[in-house]
């Protein structure tokens, strides 16, 4: 081999060791600690089940102070509507059906409580006092007219 390729080969040699390094030193610069942000405020879930329809809801910034009702009354009237349940955090002023109502969420469901009458409007909550009237379980009663007997 003749000196011209020897410089050459260590030419190219130091050129990609140095595009390694440039590389290297880049991705290290844009590497800084993951940033976690907390959401302030997430709407629950609302899963329906086969009992009851869940509502369509939308938050509003209105305070629950200016209400009749407040988020602690609510509370309260939801575990009297599902006894044995729980509650699983303060109670949300949302709007259902055009109505403004408490969001209260039970570790078995939803009620939606009135804020001005303090009346539940709508449950998710199986086997509670008060079962969504929006459609669920309307229809077949079995009691039909004509019996099927064979």
């Amino acid at each position: 081999m003749n000196a011209r390729s020897s410089r050459t080969i260590v030419a190219v040699g130091v050129a990609l060791v140095l595009i390694v390094i440039g590389v290297v030193i880049s991705n290290q610069g844009s590497r800084t600690a993951p940033t976690t942000t907390q959401p302030t405020s997430v709407a629950p879930a609302i899963i329906p089940t086969t009992q009851a329809t869940a509502p369509v809801i939308n938050a509003t910034s209105v305070p629950s102070n200016s209400y009749a009702v407040t988020a602690d009354q609510a509370g309260s009237i939801a575990l009297a509507t599902a006894p044995g349940t729980t509650l699983q955090g303060t109670p949300v002023i949302v709007t259902y059906q055009g109505a403004t109502v408490y969001e209260v969420t039970l570790d078995t469901g939803m009620v939606y409580v009135d804020a001005t009458s303090g009346q539940v409007v709508a449950s998710t909550v199986p086997n509670s006092s008060t079962t969504n009237t929006n459609g669920g379980g309307e229809g077949d009663d079995d009691d039909d007219e004509h019996d099927d007997d064979d």
